[in-house]
């Protein structure tokens, strides 16, 4: 069968410095975002606690940055834990360790096989479950997954250019910390996290400064109305209007259709929509100033 992995919030209930461990509420039990809850009682976890080593994203040929030393069900039906960081063996480790006590990471994904699945009012409901591994993950967008498993096209999504490499008006520090780390990591896939933190601090600290937009002077003016002489678009504009216009007729035709009813696909159209209107207002504005 194949092994499911899910991103889980976690709640960290106690924190022991002195020896890197964290304790904390791994699996609630309440519906995820993709509508699918996980039966609590039915958690087995021996297979997974004969070697219970905890990974940084999945990467099994890394070393582990800790180990499960405590799991089961608490009092409340729900899988708790204790996670013991390497932070005498391992820097990057004590780095993780320390980005969850700060509540800078708050989430843990589980991969497990489910044995069975049984529809209920709430959702769908995954039992008889086999933990096999565990590891440390920064909060996931996993709306574009969610996308392509379900068949979306979002190839404009995966082609998207790189975002400024400064804080952009109306953005904390935080946010843009947060907006830069995937980035950073996506180009330099061998970087270490806290690295990757360091460099995105460092971009963020400057502001991006606004364009002052460029003056310029009409050709000719007759009555207060602005004229160039001769033929008003190029070749090369006439194009760039063409594709402005198509670009438009898109926006139009997507904004006819069924909205969709869920949250993640709503946020992903809602991108898409955004993206095409200002392409095509763009596209106006650089014929617009060329055109002069």
């Amino acid at each position: 069968m194949e092994l499911i992995k899910k991103t889980l919030p976690i709640k960290v209930k106690e924190v022991n410095e002195k020896e890197g461990t964290i304790r904390a509420i791994f699996s609630s039990g309440k519906p995820d975002r993709h509508g699918e809850i996980i039966d609590q009682a039915s958690w087995k976890l021996s297979e997974f606690m004969q070697n219970p080593i905890v990974l940084f994203s999945h990467q099994n040929d890394q070393p582990a940055v800790g180990q499960v030393i405590e799991m089961g069900l608490n009092s409340e039906n729900m899988l708790e834990g204790v996670i013991k960081f390497a932070i005498k063996e391992y820097e990057f480790a004590k780095t993780l360790f320390n980005l969850y006590k700060g509540k800078f990471m708050r989430a843990f994904s589980v991969g497990f096989i489910s044995g069975d699945a049984e529809e209920i009012e709430d959702g769908i409901l995954l039992k008889n479950n086999t933990l096999y591994e565990l590891s440390a993950v920064n909060i996931p967008a996993d709306a574009m997954a969610l996308a392509k498993s379900k068949g979306m096209d979002v190839s404009w999504a995966e082609k998207k250019q790189k975002s400024p490499a400064c804080r952009m008006e109306d953005e904390s520090v935080e946010d843009c910390v947060k907006r830069k780390i995937p980035e950073i990591l996506k180009e330099n896939p061998d970087m270490e996290q806290e690295q990757a933190i360091a460099m995105a601090n460092k971009l963020c600290d400057k502001k991006c400064e606004k364009k002052e937009m460029d003056i310029i002077k009409p050709k000719k003016q007759i009555d207060g109305i602005i004229r160039k002489e001769g033929r008003v678009l190029s070749a090369k504009n006439r194009e760039v209007i063409k594709k402005a216009k198509v670009a438009l007729e898109e926006v139009l035709t997507a904004d006819k259709e069924k909205k969709p009813e869920k949250k993640e696909t709503k946020e992903i159209i809602k991108y898409t929509f955004n993206k095409k209107v200002n392409q095509a207002i763009r596209a106006l504005l650089d014929a617009k100033q060329k055109n002069r």
